[in-house]
């Protein structure tokens, strides 16, 4: 799906190999659990609560005991565990254990809260495993989803339709609804600002071997066994969505970087969109001192961070 985000204008989808073969859409019908692809939410309901990026949430080893009495124990994908680590490098390299623990601390509902305002019409349970992805989604609601994140904050209605028209006289006109301001604009920039350096140096960083151009924001996600391989990626002008599976709910053996990202990347790298992305006014960039998260001095490594002017270290 390639969706402009400013006004939920549909530029293009594809739901299959054939038509012929089948004619099931499955950028629009088929619902899938989306995976890491809903961290996004989880960490912008968190700078909403009050964390900034260079907050330390904690990576190590956690498990968690169900209401039916299940245990359950997130894992990393690289089967690691990484201590403290800041929240941007969090989300950048999609730390499962440190996104769980920093989700529960922010509270299930309030995520939740963030993904209904942008789509209402989805429905999942508010269990601790919806902050690894287990709530399922198609392609196109993934594209709004990942709308407010491109456009500064506002909730847009997919159309895929302009008008219908047979000897110069419209028959059908689409139906455009006016975008609606959902989410706030500063902390989605920080989230975006992450999904841009999770290009750079993060899960997708190896985009830019096909063709992915400089400054797209992007994140990965894969789904347990391998079963979808999905990427989003995104800038003010488009988002573009891709996701590699089997009907049948088999493992296809490919991460969201080595399958959906590919695609995605060769896309994007064709249409050439613009990727600057203007920080609100209320945005102040700080050198930050990576071992404590707290201001940079002349001793110390500096790496530049965003934060909303007043939460500044």
């Amino acid at each position: 799906v390639v969706m402009e985000p400013n006004s939920g204008a549909i530029m293009a989808m594809v739901g299959g190999k054939s038509y012929a073969v089948s004619q099931y859409n499955r950028a629009a019908q088929m619902r899938r659990q989306i995976g890491s692809l809903v961290k996004p939410y989880v960490y912008y309901a968190a700078l909403q609560k009050g964390y900034v990026l260079s907050s330390f949430v904690d990576d190590n080893p956690l498990t968690i005991t169900g209401q039916d009495g299940n245990a359950w124990t997130p894992a990393n994908y690289d089967n690691l565990t990484h201590g403290q680590v800041m929240m941007a490098d969090a989300l950048i390299n999609s730390y499962n254990i440190a996104t769980v623990r920093l989700g529960l601390d922010v509270g299930l509902t309030r995520i939740a809260d963030a993904l209904r305002s942008a789509s209402p019409q989805m429905k999942f349970k508010e269990h601790p495993s919806l902050l690894l992805g287990a709530v399922e989604s198609s392609p196109l609601n993934v594209a709004r989803l990942y709308a407010p994140f491109a456009n500064m904050g506002s909730r847009v209605t997919p159309v895929a339709l302009t008008a219908v028209t047979k000897d110069a006289s419209v028959r059908l006109r689409g139906e455009f609804q006016a975008p609606a301001a959902v989410m706030s604009a500063d902390a989605v920039y920080l989230v975006a600002a992450c999904l841009q350096d999770v290009m750079r140096f993060g899960t997708g960083r190896s985009a830019g071997e096909y063709g992915m151009p400089e400054g797209v924001c992007g994140k990965t996600g894969t789904t347990n066994d391998m079963r979808d391989s999905w990427f989003v990626g995104f800038t003010p002008e488009m988002v573009v969505v891709a996701w590699v599976g089997n009907d049948g709910n088999k493992p296809v053996n490919l991460s969201g970087a080595t399958g959906a990202m590919r695609i995605a990347s060769r896309m994007m790298a064709s249409l050439k969109p613009e990727t600057k992305i203007t920080p609100p006014d209320a945005i102040v960039f700080c050198d930050i001192d990576p071992v404590n998260g707290k201001l940079a001095n002349f001793m110390t490594d500096k790496r530049s961070m965003p934060f909303i002017k007043g939460s500044e270290p």
